[in-house]
């Protein structure tokens, strides 16, 4: 989740150290989403939107919409990636940089 807040300029510091991969976040997640952007609907999804995945029961994922897939932390890459297309996972969030 750290780098891809830290590409819209937030501090570093704003997320824990302590997240573990694992565990139900959800909530948290959200409700740390919308106090720097705004939650939009799947049928305005943007280049440059959040998009908040589940890709287990316990487990969520951060990526960036780009104009022809998304950015994300692959975690069996061990490195960032770009991915073609739209998640192969439930999307369950979709959240917009507020301006100003």
């Amino acid at each position: 989740m750290g780098v891809a807040l830290m590409t819209y300029g937030m501090p570093s510091d704003c997320v824990r150290r302590n997240y573990r991969l694992r565990g139900n976040h959800e909530k948290e997640a959200r409700a740390f989403l919308s106090e720097g952007f705004r939650h939009v609907s799947s049928t305005r999804l943007s280049p440059g939107d959040l998009m908040l995945m589940k890709v287990a029961p316990d487990q969520l994922h951060l990526a960036v919409r780009t104009g022809d897939g998304f950015v994300h932390a692959h975690a069996g890459l061990r490195r960032v990636v770009e991915t073609p297309g739209m998640p192969d996972v439930p999307v369950i969030g979709i959240y917009r940089k507020r301006r100003g």
